[in-house]
């Protein structure tokens, strides 16, 4: 785990000489772009806590694949475990993602100032 709190296996960072974009901000944008990152938590959201295994029945996925991919969630802090399974909040999610979109425009769109005229 990195000092973020992001997983350190995610760690795509892009780069180039006029914009370098936070590993934060790339690390979350992967975790959150991953389709079957994605349908779990789509899934958790539709249907509550749940198991390793009911989740990747009813996605087709083996449930060590579907325990990899809530460990970065969880690690991310999108997806909470308790007692009765894995399970995600609809204003967790949404308040990564409003971090996270903020993040972008901050790095990728900066504001533009008018220029002085002469």
């Amino acid at each position: 785990m990195t000092p973020t709190g992001v997983s350190s296996c995610c760690r795509p960072v892009y780069s180039s000489s006029s914009l370098t974009i936070p590993l934060v901000v790339v690390s979350m944008s992967s975790i959150l772009m991953n389709r079957t990152r994605s349908r779990i938590i789509r899934f958790l959201l539709r249907n509550g806590p749940s198991t390793c295994n009911q989740i990747g029945r009813e996605l087709r996925a083996s449930p060590s694949s579907v325990r990899r991919h809530l460990s970065l969630l969880r690690e991310a802090g999108l997806v909470q475990r308790s007692s009765a399974g894995f399970s995600a909040s609809a204003e967790g999610v949404q308040s990564h993602i409003s971090v996270l979109e903020a993040s972008f425009q901050i790095m990728v769109m900066p504001p533009s100032f008018p220029t002085p005229m002469s």
